[in-house]
């Protein structure tokens, strides 16, 4: 076990609260759109799986690469 890690795998929160606004900022210019999208809906999901009500993020891609 890694001091630090917070294993939630299975679990629910108690009180979960709503998140309506978040945002994802890419600094990375070597990231690819696609699989930061596919992570923001992987995390998404799992935020949810634990009982969060969370709309999907704004993605705000630093890099020109991503902005295309």
């Amino acid at each position: 076990r890694d001091p630090g890690a917070w294993n939630v795998k299975g679990q629910k929160l108690f009180s979960a609260a709503p998140i309506r606004n978040w945002a994802v900022v890419l600094f990375d210019s070597r990231a690819q759109r696609g699989e930061v999208e596919r992570f923001v809906e992987m995390l998404n999901t799992n935020m949810n799986n634990l009982g969060m009500i969370c709309n999907r993020p704004r993605l705000i891609p630093l890099s020109q690469k991503l902005q295309e």
